[in-house]
């Protein structure tokens, strides 16, 4: 049986492939504007782990410019005189 490790480092496809739907899933459609810089950001992601510590990079990114825009807005909307309550909201810092 063949080792699924050694097929994704071997395999560029495999790894632009899961890099596609990984982004897709974070900016829809949008991700068809990067393809090419996914594509070579694909070849830089040589193992598995190189993956997973960019999908957690993304995350991150996403999860705290999230954060930030809903404190920007709570910011905005007490200024007018209204109480903004939010509820669970989560940093990847936390």
């Amino acid at each position: 049986m063949k080792n699924p490790v050694n097929n994704f480092e071997s395999s560029y496809g495999l790894r632009q492939k899961i890099l596609n739907d990984f982004l897709k899933n974070i900016i829809g459609e949008k991700s068809v504007e990067h393809k090419e810089i996914i594509a070579r950001l694909s070849s830089f992601l040589i193992v598995e782990r190189d993956v997973e510590c960019f999908a957690k990079l993304c995350n991150d990114i996403f999860v705290n410019g999230y954060a930030k825009a809903t404190m920007q807005y709570k910011e905005k909307v007490e200024e007018k005189g209204y109480k903004f309550t939010i509820v669970n909201l989560q940093s990847s810092e936390s």
